[in-house]
């Protein structure tokens, strides 16, 4: 009876470690969602570079984000590509620990 806990105990934890790392990558891609829709609309609405908007935001508190503008061809639409470095919040050796996440948003001024 005690190496079937043992196993379920250990297959467990791996399981819980697991979700809390996809978690954490999700959520992760979820805030660069934001911060790249917010650039786009923001760039859009006031004519400026994208580049300014992350300026009055607060440090990026080590995120390590790489910002790219890509224009449009008709000059309204602005799009905007948020990159940054992911770490994993417990490293294990099933899951990557360190990935560059990317969120692209896009945006029309008028």
């Amino acid at each position: 009876m005690a190496p079937m806990f043992i196993g379920l105990l250990m297959f467990s934890t791996a399981t819980l470690l697991v979700i809390v790392t996809a978690t954490s990558l999700v959520i992760f891609q979820k805030r660069l969602t934001s911060l790249a829709e917010g650039a786009a609309l923001w760039s859009a609405q006031e004519g400026l570079p994208a580049d300014n908007y992350f300026g009055q935001l607060p440090e990026d508190a080590g995120l390590d984000l790489v910002l790219s503008d890509i224009e449009a061809p008709d000059g309204k639409t602005v799009t905007v590509q948020v990159c940054g470095r992911w770490q994993a919040p417990i490293s294990i050796s099933i899951t990557p620990s360190n990935l560059m996440v990317c969120s692209q948003a896009s945006a029309r001024g008028g």
